[in-house]
């Protein structure tokens, strides 16, 4: 099932029973469903691409993207809500400080799965978001979360 959902997060797009092509609708709702519900901030690296980090590149390249993720962010737990916040600051969206203060603000005491190719750790949210930040601004390879077609 999960090669499924990848084919359809890389494709873009569905083939229905009968060859006809569903309009991108069902990939968007599937990207949202993944980073609405996703328990861990996983991507890249020499182990491929997590289904995560594709569903956000399939919401990045909507023309509402940024709506998207802002939907993402209200329904989301923390690592949906850290998705979502880094596609609005990639996208240099006007309203990413709001969500980033709501985001440091939130009562979320428990450590954060995270995982960096094949490295992982436990990690407070803030921490995450502030190094991976500090990383993106300066180019570490492992903070790439925009992939390149």
């Amino acid at each position: 099932m999960r090669v499924l959902f990848i084919s359809i997060l890389l494709s873009g797009k569905i083939l229905l029973a009968n060859g006809q092509s569903a309009q991108n609708e069902l990939p968007v709702k599937l990207a949202t469903r993944i980073l609405q519900e996703t328990q861990q901030f996983v991507y890249g690296g020499d182990t491929g691409q997590p289904s995560e980090v594709l569903a956000f590149n399939l919401i990045y390249r909507l023309p509402d993207a940024a709506k998207h993720f802002k939907t993402i962010y209200q329904r989301s737990g923390t690592a949906g809500k850290l998705y979502s916040l880094l596609g609005l600051y990639c996208l240099k969206d006007k309203e990413y400080e709001h969500y980033r203060s709501e985001f440091l603000a939130l009562k979320d005491d428990h450590e954060l799965y995270v995982r960096y190719g094949c490295l992982a750790s436990d990690e407070k949210k803030n921490d995450v978001l502030k190094n991976w930040i500090k990383g993106y601004t300066t180019g570490l390879w492992y903070t790439k979360i925009v992939l390149t077609e």
